[in-house]
């Protein structure tokens, strides 16, 4: 049984951070990409935490997997276990939640180059980056 489950939307947003984070604390995962339908079938009562991944796509856009999706998070709320939202996964947290997401004024996307700064000496996600 993995500890978390990651769930993704598209091929280039990975869990590829937090894989590693997980991975150096011994916790075991499962990725699912729930636009290939991978969510279908899973075990919602398994996962002790959730971490929803981003993706280019709107939570409010017409796609069939959306609302698999966001009444699986319903599901996970209402086992009261940790979540977590990333983009994407964020704006699907919150339709889960009831919240209204609406479109920004602009559009953004991007990666950013992450750097270990000294305030954050302690925290176990920023162990493995190099020293800002």
């Amino acid at each position: 049984m993995a500890d978390v489950l990651i769930l993704t939307h598209i091929d280039y947003c990975p869990p590829a951070h937090l894989a590693q984070v997980l991975q150096a604390r011994g916790c075991s995962f499962d990725v699912l990409r729930v636009d290939l339908g991978e969510l279908h079938g899973y075990d919602l009562e398994r996962p002790k935490a959730v971490a929803v991944m981003g993706g280019p796509m709107s939570v409010n856009d017409p796609l069939p997997w959306i609302a698999d999706e966001v009444a699986a998070l319903q599901r996970f709320i209402a086992r009261d276990i940790p979540i977590i939202g990333h983009c994407l996964g964020g704006q699907l947290l919150a339709k889960a939640l009831g919240v209204a997401v609406q479109r920004m004024p602009y559009t953004e996307a991007g990666w950013q180059c992450m750097q270990r700064r000294a305030e954050s000496s302690g925290s176990p996600w920023l162990a493995h980056l190099r020293a800002a």
